[in-house]
């Protein structure tokens, strides 16, 4: 049943992330200009409505809908390896000023490291500890074997790890 909660969760957020983009117009008529950009939301206060208004209770709630998310995406059952969804994620939670929480940071870069991309996965890391929060070891010694793997040329043994 959990299984399932995730799977939806992730799919609601791959299905519907991108509804809120600019669509693209390519070589626009004289006579069809493209559209204006899309005005943020404005709530009762008048500010934008994912502006800096955002209280403890949203971002509370924004982190457990994202690591629902990328719970989904790490689950085995599934087999998914993109870290498309966990940048997509990300930018989405700071475009909305929500400050996420150090298991969605972990789970974050868990998403990146399982997809074998380690720009994104340090990129998430520094993010994380410049937020203040620490990655524990066993996510720090996973980054650090896909930079290790990252380094190794192709077809050559790895020193350490021959059978002798």
């Amino acid at each position: 049943e959990e299984d399932r909660l995730h799977f939806e969760s992730l799919l609601n957020f791959v299905a519907f992330s991108y509804k809120d983009r600019p669509k693209r117009v390519f070589l626009p008529d004289d006579e069809n200009p493209p559209p204006p950009p899309r005005r943020p939301a404005l709530d009762r206060a008048g500010r934008a409505a994912d502006g800096p208004g955002v209280d403890s209770a949203q971002e509370a709630k924004a982190n457990l809908e994202a690591q629902l998310v990328l719970k989904g995406l790490l689950n085995p059952k599934l087999g998914i390896k993109s870290s498309e969804v966990a940048k997509t994620l990300s930018q989405h939670l700071a475009d909305h000023q929500v400050r996420p929480v150090e298991v969605t940071y972990s789970l974050l870069v868990q998403s990146c490291v399982a997809a074998g991309d380690l720009r994104s996965a340090s990129d998430l890391l520094m993010k994380m500890e410049s937020a203040g929060h620490c990655a524990d070891a066993d996510l720090l010694d996973k980054v650090m074997d896909l930079y290790t793997d990252a380094r190794e040329p192709r077809g050559s043994p790895a020193v350490g790890r021959a059978g002798s």
